[in-house]
């Protein structure tokens, strides 16, 4: 087969593998992707920015192209994961045509096809963040900066005198220019610069007369790309808080400054064995514990390896080595190592090894069998056969690993909101419009956005609680479709793991609720009780917005626990929280002695008439305590009034509780 038809044959399958069912597998959208998403959003208004400070903070080169793909195909899955398959199929071509610069064809086939279909490159190619923008801009910059400098298998000291071509000088400017871009890439493009200046002080070192006739040519380099890097880096520089995720993850580092090589030492093991026998930790990254390779790749890559450590002196395998060692330091120097995340810059060359093992075992086997050209033809067929197996092996290990095994794990359903996800397109198939309250983990923060993702139609009304806190009664709006007999006009979704408080349930059933699990998720009818019978407690209004309906105290041989309940008049700006606290009034002077303060029902989706019932529970020891709520803005720390009897005030007191 021409090497041009095996290219094309191997960019094909990658993207089968990469475009197969890429809304549903990962089987929902993972809380980066959805920050991703509204971090695209923010530019698509006309904000612009180097670096994002959202979600630990955002490098911008990718968000850029995932902007535009969310311009042009809307607001969905598919739109923030095409970006990754683009880019994870430009990395598997820039990587073919490195490898082929520095082996020849042979190796830069085994490579492309290994990065065509092993897990790793397939995983992150078909994820909606930024990582997999990183192989692909820094293998284009490694492939045009060899160019210039003319290294490749039969790279020789060559005469001084003989200076660099025009188009040798030019490859090396596009190459300082692209590696300076590297770094608006992802954190760990942070190592690019040193690969160049480890691989040109090596080249110093013992192939001098190479860097002497080039050296205008790599002065230009290292300027362009410190010159394209600079703005990201003077920005990060005059914002030394923006990157706090590498002080969370930067233990080992810490360590070793600190004298302790323990943590690293411990770490380079684990990053040894990613390749061959134990891989990633993290279900968010990888089926925890899988290696990049299996058996036979693995004796393959680590005889690469063992060969090009060999063969150091050589520029080409002096390039690889050193490429592969520093992509694998931001995991050797940060925690929960082996990352594939922060080593993902080794896909431009992990196949690279695999590829020199199976070359040297083919000459090996030329030398072995015979001097016949015969006998050598029928050899290198067998050796073809076995290699085309074991990749089609590797991608058969890759499909059912990625497909099948991988998405059905609770922690991926978790992680990736799976249960969301079912219950936004049971929604989308339900034609009754009345509001949906939406129960789950994150409801002030990547709820809403999740939802707004999932959700195709626009006439539901959400609200969003914690459904271990509180519980939002919508307004009856009248826009059911349900016969009047049903218990109420709302509805409200959870993932089936997330279970609403008992006291919360059962308030729920006593009203007349009904609950009916669909696999994933729950779905409940919600009622809309009438109150005014059941609650003890003055009607107060703060701030002549949300109103104090009263409160039920709940059973509690440990503490003291209530229901509060509470009524807008209207839409309500945020942020507020309630606090609750309870008072030792037998003191001589009343002290504060428990209190619970939050909201599990943000603010921010309330609508007039909407029913809020918020949970406390203090535990205390026994006696007569004073229970006291109120309204504040956690941001400020300014408390709502209300007007009692005495004048304008900032608290209710509730009533006497006695814990035996």
């Amino acid at each position: 087969m021409k090497t041009s038809r095996a290219v094309v044959l191997i960019l094909l399958v990658a993207a089968v593998l990469r475009l197969a069912d890429l809304v549903g597998v990962p089987p929902g959208l993972e809380h980066d992707e959805v920050a991703n998403w509204l971090i695209d959003r923010d530019i698509l208004s006309g904000r612009h920015a180097l670096y994002f400070t959202e979600a630990y903070g955002h490098e911008a080169g990718y968000h850029y192209l995932q902007a535009a793909a969310v311009a042009l195909l809307g607001d969905h899955a598919l739109s923030l994961r095409l970006p990754s398959v683009f880019l994870g199929l430009l990395g598997i071509a820039a990587s073919f045509a490195l490898a082929r610069r520095l082996f020849g064809q042979r190796v830069a086939l085994i490579n492309a096809a290994l990065l065509a279909v092993l897990f790793w490159p397939v995983f992150f190619g078909r994820l909606g963040v930024r990582a997999i923008s990183l192989p692909a801009v820094s293998g284009l910059a490694a492939w045009f900066f060899l160019r210039g400098l003319e290294i490749g298998p039969k790279t020789g000291d060559q005469p001084q005198g003989k200076g660099p071509s025009v188009r040798g000088l030019s490859a090396l400017c596009l190459a300082g220019v692209i590696a300076g871009a590297s770094v608006y890439t992802y954190m760990a493009a942070r190592i690019v610069p040193l690969i160049f200046v480890l691989f040109v002080l090596y080249l110093l070192m013992f192939h001098r007369p190479l860097i002497l006739r080039h050296w205008r040519g790599v002065v230009l380099f290292f300027a362009l790309m410190a010159a394209t890097a600079a703005p990201l880096g003077l920005w990060l520089l005059g914002h030394p808080g923006a990157e706090f995720r590498i002080a969370e993850i930067s233990q080992p580092l810490d360590a070793m400054l600190q004298g302790d090589l323990r943590p690293v030492a411990e770490n380079g093991l684990k990053l040894l064995g990613f390749f061959g026998w134990r891989g990633d930790p993290l279900v968010r990254q990888n089926i925890p514990g899988r290696p990049v390779f299996d058996v036979m790749g693995a004796v393959l890559f680590y005889l690469g390896g063992l060969l090009a450590l060999w063969r150091w002196r050589r520029p080409e395998y002096a390039f690889v080595v050193i490429w592969l060692a520093l992509s694998l330091t931001p995991s050797l120097v940060t925690a929960d190592a082996p990352s594939s995340i922060r080593c993902i810059n080794g896909l431009v060359v992990v196949g690279v090894f695999a590829g020199l093992a199976v070359e040297s075992l083919e000459i090996g086997v030329r030398r072995l069998i015979s001097s016949r050209a015969s006998a050598q033809s029928s050899g290198e067929r067998w050796v073809n056969a076995l290699l085309g197996i074991w990749l089609f092996a590797t991608m058969a290990w890759t499909v059912r690993d990625y497909y099948v095994r991988w998405p059905s794990g609770d922690d991926v359903q978790f992680v990736w909101q799976t249960a969301l996800r079912e219950a936004a397109a049971a929604l989308d198939a339900d034609p009754d419009p009345s509001p949906v309250v939406v129960a789950g983990w994150t409801p002030g923060s990547m709820d809403p956005p999740t939802m707004a993702l999932f959700l195709r139609r626009e006439d539901i009304p959400l609200r969003f609680v914690d459904p271990t806190q509180s519980l939002i009664i919508p307004q009856d709006t009248g826009q059911s479709s349900l016969p009047p007999t049903a218990p109420g006009s709302g509805r409200l979704v959870r993932p089936t793991a997330l279970p609403l408080d008992p006291a919360l349930e059962a308030e729920l059933m006593r009203w007349g609720g009904t609950s009916e699990e669909r696999g994933l998720f729950t779905l409940c009818r919600l009622p809309f009780p009438s109150l005014n019978d059941l609650l003890t407690g003055p009607s107060v209004t703060f701030e002549g917005t949300v109103t104090f309906l009263g409160y039920r105290s709940l059973p509690d041989s440990t503490g003291v626990s209530m229901l509060t309940y509470w009524r807008p008049a209207g839409p309500v700006e945020g942020p507020l929280h309630i606090f609750f606290h309870l008072v030792d009034a037998a003191r001589g002077t009343p002290q504060v002695v428990g209190q619970q303060d939050g909201l599990g029902a943000p603010v921010d989706h309330w609508q007039g008439g909407d029913l809020i019932v918020q949970l406390h529970r203090i535990p205390v020891p026994a006696g007569d305590y004073t229970a006291l709520v109120g309204i504040y803005n956690p941001e400020t720390g300014d408390r709502w009034l209300h007007d009692s009897a005495a004048g304008p005030a900032d608290a209710i007191k509730l009533t006497m509780v006695t814990v035996p």
